[in-house]
């Protein structure tokens, strides 16, 4: 149980291994129950409490998801930017850690204004851009279209094929 003054550093402590018995039983009833689809939903008491495995230290986690959003204007690309730029190189993000990793970029605003922001970022950085694994769309994704949604999920399985670092497997769960 928690502690109101649980302390988020102390995750390691909280580690515990999942009951396996009692969690393949209630998989197999949802599996039973949902027709074996993919997307399920798990009781909070089976679910495992780990410690962060973190993209950006501090900042992003690794398999999450999350919104950036402000006024028009604000910086949101800039900064967003930045973040995964410093993925793809591999370098600090202001002092935060980074694991490098590939960047699949789905760029829904002008290219030329992303292509100047990126090329400004590079020689900010002294980072060339030639073999850097950041990859960006030709246009926006209509991901509210289910045949879109595939399309883009087929162009990043086939750029990772090309990436010797990513295995596609490895990326199922991009959307």
């Amino acid at each position: 149980m928690l502690e109101e003054e649980f302390d988020p550093a102390d995750w390691e402590a909280m580690d515990e291994p999942e009951p396996a018995a009692k969690a393949e039983a209630n998989h197999g009833k949802a599996d039973r129950e949902g027709g074996g689809r993919a997307f399920r939903f798990v009781a909070a008491g089976d679910l495992k409490l780990s410690s962060p495995d973190f993209l950006i230290e501090d900042w992003i986690e690794r398999d999450s998801f999350g919104v950036m959003f402000g006024q028009p204007g604000g910086g949101k690309t800039f900064l967003m930017l930045d973040m995964l730029l410093c993925v793809a190189a591999g370098i600090p993000f202001h002092g935060s850690e980074v694991k490098q990793g590939p960047v699949f970029y789905i760029a829904g605003e002008g290219h030329n204004g992303l292509t100047r922001r990126i090329h400004a970022w590079a020689t900010r950085h002294g980072v060339s851009l030639d073999g850097l694994p950041f990859f960006v769309s030709v246009r926006a994704a209509q991901f509210l279209n289910e045949d879109h949604a595939d399309d883009v999920m087929q162009a990043v399985r086939e750029l990772a094929r090309l990436i010797h670092r990513v295995r596609p497997e490895g990326l199922a769960g991009v959307a």
